[in-house]
């Protein structure tokens, strides 16, 4: 239907253009106060004064979604505005979806879906999300009313934050740096600068031999995206680290790589993730020595620089935060 418009807000309304005695057209509007499109339709038809008794109204086919055609639009829409991460990350939660359902549409089939998962409430709720949006933006295209099966299916996360992702034990530190002689030496390295800077996991395995370099006399690791293959959380993600003295031999392994080249050319970077296949070997690893995850080791830095009274802006801006209050309230676990 022409006359419907709907804004930003996601309210319906009226729209018409007429052409004024001057020859210039008026873009006239009204709100529907509704949100929901067969309301809307309703109300347009009133506002014309069309009265569907007096006339019989064609009978509208339903329509027949492609909905892995749709999803490629979709993902076209987004490309350019959105990082190719989080577009990996879309396309994999509702092409997930897709496969498991032929009526996408149902709210039981979407209820049951959710339940399906073997993960936590927040990847739940991150599905519920990133599919919601998706059938919000096929609604949008489409005269019909295409509701969205998730409305309403978030579920409220009760665990404290901290809980979720406990930091590593000052033990368990030890027993990192115990088996390093263990390891192949660029795995060492990897989980190192873990322990000495809290960096996250891909920052580090998509470093390169010129993101070690001497800032004021005093050697530094630079979190940066100058290279294709390198990627940051955020904008408070590009930052200099100035390496602790146990790390200082990492200055001669990493100027030992061609220059300008990565520094763990051993991963292979996948779909955009340097650090995809060291993740998978550190989770078998991990699991055989009854081990937090990687991440972990980034909670284990900011305890101890809460415990050794660091200053928060320092903490902060070393951890690559945008927040202090991400530092504080999710990081530390005390």
């Amino acid at each position: 239907m022409s006359n419907l418009y709907l804004s930003r807000h996601g309210i319906w309304y009226f729209r018409k253009v007429t052409t004024l005695p001057s020859g210039k057209t008026k873009d006239i509007k009204k709100s529907l106060r509704t949100r929901i499109k067969s309301e809307a339709k309703a109300k347009v038809i009133a506002l014309l004064g069309c009265n569907v008794s007096h006339r019989t109204a064609p009978i509208e086919e339903p329509i027949t979604l492609d909905f892995y055609k749709e999803l490629t639009a979709y993902l076209k829409s987004k490309s350019g505005n959105v990082a190719e991460r989080e577009m990996l990350s879309i396309e994999r939660y509702i092409s997930r979806y897709l496969s498991f359902t032929m009526t996408p549409k149902s709210k039981q089939q979407a209820v049951k879906f959710l339940d399906s998962l073997d993960v936590s409430i927040g990847t739940k709720n991150k599905h519920v999300s990133k599919i919601g949006a998706f059938f919000h933006w096929i609604n949008n295209r489409y005269d019909e009313e295409i509701n969205n099966p998730f409305e309403g299916l978030k579920a409220k996360d009760t665990q404290p934050v901290k809980e979720k992702r406990a930091a590593y034990s000052p033990s368990q530190i030890k027993f990192l740096l115990a088996s390093m002689p263990d390891l192949e030496i660029h795995k060492q390295w990897i989980i190192k600068i873990a322990i000495y800077t809290g960096m996250r996991c891909n920052e580090i395995v998509q470093l390169s031999s010129d993101d070690v370099s001497q800032i004021d006399g005093q050697w530094c690791l630079s979190v940066r995206d100058n290279k294709d293959y390198q990627r940051v959380k955020n904008k408070g993600s590009i930052r200099a680290i100035p390496l602790h003295k146990e790390l200082l031999p990492f200055v001669v392994y990493a100027k030992s790589k061609p220059d300008g080249e990565r520094i763990f050319p051993e991963f292979k970077v996948y779909k955009g993730n340097c650090a995809h296949y060291f993740g998978k070997w550190f989770t078998r690893w991990k699991a055989k020595n009854n081990l937090p995850e990687f991440h972990s080791i980034r909670h284990y830095v900011a305890t101890v620089f809460k415990t050794q009274g660091i200053e928060l802006q320092y903490a902060q801006q070393i951890l690559g935060h945008s927040s202090g209050s991400i530092t504080m309230t999710v990081m530390v676990n005390r």
